[in-house]
């Protein structure tokens, strides 16, 4: 009984997150543009729809609610990682790579206050956008490798592929320089023995995988309300039968 009612549990969740990075994905979409680096309207309208949907979560009990927040709190900032990864935008002079890392550092600071006042516990990924855009400001190539040092410390699933990208982002930085940054990546992970990290801490790896989600297919008509109804039901049974 357990086990079915925990299957369902699990399916419910997924299904509430699909929903909800499905009405996220246009707002996504448009992060991380030349137009996004203007107005902050797209981002503001995503954490808006974050934080309506989890009204309507917080009805959950606390053992599924506490899983759907930490998932969702990582896949927002996978999202969000993920265009800067892709070399979605390039910059073309120093106030630019400024304007980039002043966004992006904002943004950052909006997402670790809603995600706290949602009673997230996942706060490890607060620091990954600032690492990222310290590494897009800082001028000097004996800064930008200690910031690389400081992410690959605090990441160690971040790769050479992943630095080299957001080098790509400076603009300016010329191919003896990049690969003597890559090389100090590239040290520190030979110095730390390439030890596994736990799948519950990878970040940067999540960023590489596709984001298709597959869960239990309900009817046209469900809702997030009447799954949150569904989960607490569910949990209340479990409780009894416990």
């Amino acid at each position: 009984m357990m086990g079915a009612l925990d299957k369902v549990e699990r399916r419910g969740i997924c299904l509430l997150m699909e929903k909800l990075f499905n009405e996220l994905k246009p707002h996504f979409a448009k992060l991380l543009r030349k137009k996004w680096l203007q107005s902050s309207e797209s981002f503001e309208v995503a954490v808006a729809t974050i934080r309506e949907h989890f009204n309507q979560f917080h009805k959950m009990k606390t053992p599924p609610y506490q899983t759907l927040v930490d998932g969702a709190h990582r896949r927002v900032v996978t999202e969000y990682l993920r265009p800067l990864m892709h070399g979605r935008v390039s910059c073309t002079s120093q106030e630019m790579r400024d304007r980039l890392a002043v966004r992006l550092k904002e943004d950052s600071a909006k997402l670790q206050e809603l995600f706290r006042g949602l009673q997230s516990t996942m706060d490890w990924l607060d620091p990954a956008i600032d690492h990222l855009a310290e590494i897009i400001a800082l001028k000097e190539t004996t800064s930008i490798q200690m910031e690389v040092g400081v992410l690959v410390s605090s990441y160690p699933d971040v790769c050479k592929h992943h630095i080299s990208a957001v080098l790509d982002v400076r603009g300016d930085l010329s191919s003896s320089t990049k690969h003597l940054i890559l090389e100090c990546q590239q040290e520190l992970d030979t110095q730390d023995g390439g030890s596994t990290l736990a799948r519950d801490r990878a970040l940067f790896a999540e960023i590489d995988e596709a984001t298709t989600i597959r869960c239990m297919r309900f009817t046209g008509t469900s809702t997030p309300g009447c799954l949150v109804q569904c989960l607490r039901s569910l949990h209340q049974r479990a409780t009894r039968s416990s």
